[in-house]
């Protein structure tokens, strides 16, 4: 990737935008706005203001936050490394968005966990909030993410791992094993994907997405092993509507990949809006 000519943009976001969750913390909001202007919505009450805190971080100012996002900043370069095709031509065949490239933030925090003594299903816990932070503040799009994961994860949970013939979609089965075991207690993936959907559903996304896509994330919601909603007459439909979709964007000026361009709608998207089809 490449810093592009003039460095990054910059975020449309406010200090307190209600699509900030959890909202900023005090001591955020504070470096980020500095003297007050007005009462800031998150803030916290005065009485909850350690003595000797001046009045200024009683009430920070809103104002537009100095985030800079990853997808705002690089330029992807297709560079390919002897006979194998670089990473933006790869996107591009799946059908996958990019932003900055493979997340090197990623990797690193997964790298240092694992030095810590992460393991298992720590590491896929670890990649799952990575993916929160990362595909929502615009910095990665999941497939990046996940892709920094990669070295650290069991074979069944790395997005490589996917057999021939499947569209890169069912690479989201692999963001939990079917049971999620992590300090005595069990998680099961079909309930946590039962959760997001249930929150997609209220959301313009849901409506936006393919039948086959919809079906698919229903079938996580129930389905024990997250692997079968990608078998049968699912991937069958699924291959037809990802082939129906890269036809369409092979007809626009830019080939249905603007590479340089933003990899997100111009309005920040809800948590699982953005965490499921970024």
């Amino acid at each position: 990737r490449r810093l592009r000519a003039g460095g990054c943009e910059g975020t449309q976001l406010r200090s307190d935008d209600p699509s900030l969750f959890p909202p900023l913390s005090r001591a955020e909001i504070v470096y980020q706005c500095g003297a007050p202007a007005r009462a800031h919505a998150g803030a916290l009450s005065a009485d909850a203001v350690a003595p000797g805190v001046s009045a200024s971080s009683r009430a920070p100012a809103s104002c537009r936050l100095r985030w800079q996002p990853g997808s705002s900043c690089y330029t992807i370069l297709d560079t390919p490394i002897g006979d194998v095709a670089g990473f933006a031509a790869r996107a591009a065949s799946l059908g996958v968005s990019t932003a900055a490239g493979p997340s090197g933030t990623t990797a690193n925090t997964l790298q240092l966990a694992q030095l810590l003594g992460a393991t298992g299903d720590e590491l896929v816990l670890l990649r799952l909030a990575m993916v929160v932070w990362l595909v929502l503040s615009r910095d990665h799009t999941l497939w990046e993410v996940m892709l920094g994961a990669e070295p650290f994860l069991t074979p069944a949970l790395r997005i490589g791992e996917l057999p021939d013939g499947q569209p890169a979609v069912c690479a989201l089965g692999r963001l939990l094993p079917p049971v999620l075991e992590w300090r005595g207690h069990s998680v099961r993936s079909a309930d946590a994907w039962a959760s997001a959907v249930t929150t997609l559903r209220a959301t313009p996304a849901w409506h936006g997405l393919g039948k086959a896509r919809r079906a698919y994330f229903s079938c996580l919601a129930h389905e024990a092993d997250p692997a079968a909603c990608c078998a049968g007459p699912r991937l069958r439909a699924l291959v037809i509507e990802a082939e129906r979709h890269a036809s369409i964007d092979a007809g626009r000026p830019d080939g249905g990949r603007d590479r340089n361009g933003p990899a997100y709608p111009p309005a920040r998207p809800a948590a699982p809006d953005g965490a499921l089809t970024s």
